[in-house]
């Protein structure tokens, strides 16, 4: 099982040389700007005579102070959430974690070049507009569909852009029929994916949910079905909604809840790889990074306010 690791660890990554330093790597690739914004990041601005005190925030998910200013936003959030109801078994009978894959494509590394869907062989650029395309219909999906048919509920999360090699697929405890079936239709789509290094990008939400007293099986049955049947996914795999951990305390939950949709390779490890970068490319890494980067929190966060007034109960 993989876990979140800390900033120190994360500061530690940096210093094992340019081999594996993820700055290099963005530098490397072409994005020396968003490595100097990150480097620079909570500097005084100069010559702001002004404003004295300002900082400049290169915004990335990838900066160890905004990964942690959007942590922080995340965790009050996602709290709010939780203080609606008075009682630990309120909450556990209310609150749930949903997760959501919408899409998955290939990036394919062949002589230090990505190859991407519809991209012309020598074309190194992430597909910007058409990841940008799956987060529109992404965002709709869950306007129109889940907030028209539970408009009493609430939800708090965010969408991520997870980067992964084609054989550590197996490490995924769960989804990994979803994730080949949304592959397939990528496959059909371009002949050249039989070729070079594959990793996969696998595009989904984090989302706690605030039931507001609707029965869980209900919404479960319901998101199955309505996501698989008339949303497009391929396989009701690719919707996963589960109970908050008993094992843990309900600080803990809310803690884990907040800042697990915000993870990168650089602030989650995996099972035995002394680095979290080591089971993908390096190109791959930093234009995705680039990509994610560009969003911003605006960009990537779900939020939607439950009905107060109609806050109700299931435990009797």
């Amino acid at each position: 099982m993989g876990r979140l690791i800390t900033r120190r660890e994360w500061a530690a990554i940096n210093a094992k040389g340019k081999k594996r330093n993820f700055l290099y790597r963005l530098r490397q690739q072409g994005h020396s700007g968003l490595a100097d914004e990150i480097e620079q990041c909570g500097q005084p601005i100069a010559n702001d005579r002004i404003h004295y005190a300002a900082r400049h925030r290169c915004g990335s998910v990838y900066c160890v102070k905004c990964h942690g200013e959007y942590v922080d936003k995340q965790t009050a959030a996602v709290r709010a959430l939780f203080n609606r109801y008075g009682t630990e078994a309120e909450q556990r009978e209310n609150i749930v974690h949903l997760t959501i894959d919408f899409d998955a494509f290939r990036l394919f590394t062949k002589k230090g070049q990505l190859l991407v869907p519809k991209a012309p062989p020598a074309k190194t650029e992430f597909p910007t507009e058409y990841a940008l395309s799956s987060l529109k219909d992404a965002r709709q999906a869950l306007k129109h569909k889940l907030r028209h048919k539970f408009p009493d509920i609430g939800y708090v999360g965010a969408f991520e852009w997870e980067l992964f090699r084609d054989e550590t697929l197996c490490w995924r405890k769960k989804g990994v029929e979803a994730v080949m079936s949304l592959l397939g239709a990528d496959e059909i789509r371009d002949p050249r994916l039989s070729e070079g290094q594959a990793n996969i990008v696998l595009f989904h939400a984090h989302i706690v949910v605030d039931l507001n007293g609707i029965p869980k099986e209900e919404f479960r049955t319901w998101m199955r079905e309505e996501f698989t049947q008339r949303c497009g996914l391929p396989s009701q795999d690719s919707v996963y909604i589960q109970s908050l951990r008993c094992d843990r305390g309900m600080e803990e939950n809310i803690k884990c809840l907040a800042r697990y949709p915000l993870k990168t390779y650089l602030h989650y490890k995996r099972p035995n790889r002394d680095d979290p970068l080591l089971p993908i490319d390096g190109e791959a890494v930093a234009e995705l990074a680039a990509f994610r980067s560009e969003r911003k929190w605006q960009g990537i966060k779900i939020s939607c306010k439950p009905k107060a007034q109609q806050i109700r109960s299931t435990t009797r």
